[in-house]
């Protein structure tokens, strides 16, 4: 039995599980579509205000799922994660939202302002820019963050 491993990052466990559900962009019409739209955002929000990190400026219709037997949406394709005080965290933030925002504006007609989304998910958290180096060290810790970039740390890390 294959069972996926579960991960620990800023104090939270991730595990990996199969989703009954389809990509938003596949989805035809939503019961709530402006529920679904503040469900995506609350999970941003959470995800950035408590976890510490952000999906990396390509969120997007393609990358959020919703499951089919209860109308949750899950944030998924996490390659480009960074934490939240890394450089340039916050306009990949904003990509994110205005992404989202986009397209629910234009599939379901919602009317939502962007700039008061992305204020109310950045609220009243502290971001301080840091080498993306610090950055992960602070939210994995260092065992952590050797963890990530394996046995042998690099000499140099690089920022992307």
């Amino acid at each position: 039995m294959n069972v996926p491993r579960p991960i620990t990052v800023n104090r939270h466990t991730v595990v990996m599980s199969y989703i009954n559900g389809a990509q938003l962009s596949e989805v035809g019409d939503a019961d709530n579509p402006e529920d679904l739209y503040w469900g995506i955002i609350e999970g941003i929000k959470k995800l950035f205000a408590d976890v510490g990190i952000v999906h990396g400026g390509d969120l997007s219709e393609f990358n959020i799922m919703i499951d089919l037997d209860n109308g949750e949406p899950y944030i998924i394709d996490w390659p480009q994660w960074v934490p939240r005080n890394a450089p340039g965290a916050l306009d990949m933030l904003r990509r994110d939202i205005t992404n989202v925002t986009r397209y629910f504006v234009k599939r379901f007609g919602l009317d939502v302002d962007i700039d008061e989304v992305y204020n109310y998910v950045v609220g009243n958290v502290e971001v301080r820019e840091e080498s993306l180096e610090e950055a992960l060290e602070e939210l994995l810790g260092s065992e952590g963050l050797s963890e990530l970039m394996g046995s042998e740390k690099e000499e140099e890390f690089e920022d992307t």
